[in-house]
């Protein structure tokens, strides 16, 4: 089962190898923005835990959560 690309993530170390301090910077202020406009409609902060492929818990957690969706989508 697909999971839904609902999240972008960029790996510091790859914004510093690869982009310029103003595009990093640009980054940086976009993120905190859309922090801000999250505070101040209600929402939660966003706290996330990403687990790259090739770690040896990808598949077992990206197994679970297939699972957990499915399930979830069965009950609907």
């Amino acid at each position: 089962m697909p999971i839904e690309p609902r999240y972008l993530v960029i790996k510091h170390r790859d914004a510093h190898a690869y982009l310029t301090l103003e595009e990093q910077n640009l980054i940086h202020a976009l993120a905190m923005k859309v922090e801000r406009m999250r505070t101040l409609s209600g929402r939660s902060r966003m706290n996330a835990l990403v687990i790259e492929e090739d770690w040896p818990e990808y598949h077992p957690a990206r197994a679970m959560l297939s699972q957990r969706i499915a399930q979830s989508q069965q009950e609907q």
